[in-house]
């Protein structure tokens, strides 16, 4: 059976030396907790009823993304299908697309599921490339 060390000792760096009890105790640190005030919780609710994503309201207010739907969710807001992009994430996509990145690519820029930005990809009458890396001209 593992034989666990006694706890606040920190693990040997190499395993010829002896593990090493800390000076310092060990504290574990909890996240900040940010409380939102009820215009903050208001504005929020009316910015995801215009559509904004999830993402970019938790980013701006400095929240995990489960708070703002439960926000969302206590203030009875219909839920919409987040599934998709929005009409200029697709617009920017099918430009990224047709220079030449891969869909990929163009998920990661646009923070969305590479399932997500080849269906909208299709969607949008674009004819995909095969997966992989393509063969270049001239060689």
């Amino acid at each position: 059976m593992l034989q666990l060390p006694p706890l606040g000792t920190v693990l040997r760096p190499s395993p010829r030396e002896p593990p090493v009890r800390p000076t310092v105790p060990l504290v574990a640190t909890l996240p900040i907790q940010q409380c939102l005030g009820s215009d903050e919780v208001t504005e929020l609710v009316a910015a995801d009823r215009q559509g904004i994503p999830v993402e970019e309201l938790a980013g701006s207010l400095q929240i995990n993304r489960t708070t703002v739907l439960g926000h969302v969710r206590r203030h009875a807001v219909p839920e919409r299908d987040r599934r998709g992009l929005r009409q200029d994430d697709v617009d920017w996509a099918v430009k990224l697309y047709a220079e030449g990145r891969s869909a990929d690519w163009v998920a990661a820029e646009l923070w969305a599921a590479p399932s997500t930005v080849r269906r909208a990809l299709k969607e949008a009458g674009v004819t995909l490339r095969p997966r992989g890396r393509q063969p270049t001209a001239g060689r």
